[in-house]
Parts: structure tokens; C-alpha cells; sequence
């Protein structure tokens, strides 16, 4: 039992230790204008932290100049005191504030994130202005408060010096095998054998027609052969 109670004392601790480390500071929001005032509305904003907002994927900072200020409510005449982070009262006026909190003119500094005053705070060694209710930058962003790019995790796939539908397999067939029978075997063969065969005939026929010749002439012989009486 003693011991359940100490985890739960420890980790109160440990809750309220990390809720007090988060510091906050004092944001405005644009209200209207009465006259020439400005109107704001005052809210508690945690101080910012450039190194982890620009590895979110959320952090997308809009840039305000002096050209378009006036589209996020503020105008020229009440940011005027950004030169000297003093705000005048005459300009700016806050609605919702303590009645012992009327002027927004009290000055804090952060590391990392310079001198902030009515809503704003300027970057360390820059004429850049950031804007703790809405996140947005005024007239510049400073180099390491600008979102890092991620690069995505594909691999490019490469590429293959010799593909394989360059030289295409049917390249055999150019040659059709069918080109051996244009000089059929059989033709030769045969006219070698016809030749053999009438080389042979005409051999044969030698002899016996030098046989009947000489038989022929035998014979001749024989028929004027003078016979004794």
C-alpha cells in the first residue's frame, strides 16, 4: 500500500515538474480599431521552440511585409514599435487585460528566441518578427527558423547499362536456317551417281563393242579364208 502511494506522489512530481519547465508569454490577437487604436485581445502562448518546430511537418510559417500586414489585422502604425519594443498605448489598446495590466509593454527575453514585447519577438541579431499567437513571420525569416526540407526515404533504382530489349532474341531467325536448302545435297548426289552410272555404262559398252568388232572382223576373216580343192 505504502508503495502504490509513493508511485503516485512520484509521479505527480514529475507531472507538475514538466508543466512548470513549459515557460509561456503573452500573445495578442487583432480585435478591430476604435478610431485609430488598435484593439487586442490578450491570451497565454508557450514560448517557441525554433529547433523542434522546423522538424514538424506542420511548421509552414506565413511571411507578412509591409504590402500585406494588414490582411493579419495589424497595421503598419501599430507595429511601429517594434523599432524600439515600446508599445504606445495610444496605439494599441488591450481589451481583456487586468485593470493593473492595461499597457503590454513589459519586455522578456528567451534564448533562442530574443526579445519579446506585445506579442512579438525578435529574433537574436535580425530585424525579423515573430508572432507568438499565430506563428507567423513579419518582414523576414531568419536562416535557422525556416522549415527543413526531408528529403523522402526512396532509393533510385539504377539504371542498367545494358537492357535486355536492346537486342531483341528474334534476331536468330534473320538467318533462317531454310537457307541450307538452296543447294539441296540430293541434286548433287544424284548427278554424281547419273554420272558414275554413264562413266560406268560408257565403260561397259567399250569392251563389248571391241568384242563385236573384233568378232565382226574375225568373221570378215573368215569369209575370204581360200579353201583347198
Amino acid at each position: 500500500m505504502l508503495f502504490k502511494q509513493s508511485l503516485v506522489l512520484l509521479a505527480t512530481a514529475v507531472t507538475l515538474a514538466i508543466s512548470q519547465s513549459v515557460e509561456n508569454i503573452q500573445g495578442y490577437l487583432p480585435a478591430g480599431k476604435n478610431g485609430n487604436t488598435l484593439l487586442v485581445t490578450q491570451g497565454q502562448y508557450p514560448v517557441p521552440n525554433f529547433s523542434k518546430l522546423t522538424q514538424s511537418s506542420n511548421y509552414n510559417p506565413v511571411l507578412y511585409t509591409d504590402e500585406n500586414i494588414a490582411k493579419s489585422g495589424w497595421t503598419l502604425d501599430s507595429l511601429s514599435f517594434l523599432k524600439t519594443m515600446q508599445p504606445d498605448t495610444k496605439k494599441t489598446k488591450c481589451i481583456n487585460c487586468d485593470s493593473t495590466m492595461r499597457s503590454i509593454s513589459t519586455l522578456r527575453y528567451f534564448s533562442g528566441v530574443g526579445t519579446c514585447c506585445g506579442g512579438w519577438c525578435q529574433y537574436p541579431g535580425t530585424y525579423c518578427y515573430y508572432n507568438v499567437a499565430c506563428g507567423y513571420w513579419y518582414k523576414c525569416i531568419p536562416s535557422p527558423c525556416k522549415p527543413v526540407i526531408k528529403k523522402p526515404c526512396t532509393t533510385t533504382p539504377k539504371p542498367r547499362t545494358t537492357p535486355c530489349k536492346t537486342t531483341p532474341r528474334t534476331s536468330c531467325k534473320s538467318t533462317p536456317r531454310t537457307s541450307c536448302k538452296t543447294t539441296p545435297r540430293t541434286s548433287s548426289c544424284k548427278t554424281s551417281k547419273t554420272s558414275s552410272k554413264s562413266t560406268s555404262s560408257t565403260r561397259s559398252s567399250t569392251p563389248t563393242s571391241t568384242s563385236r568388232s573384233s568378232s565382226t572382223s574375225s568373221s570378215s576373216s573368215n569369209s575370204y579364208e581360200i579353201i583347198p580343192v
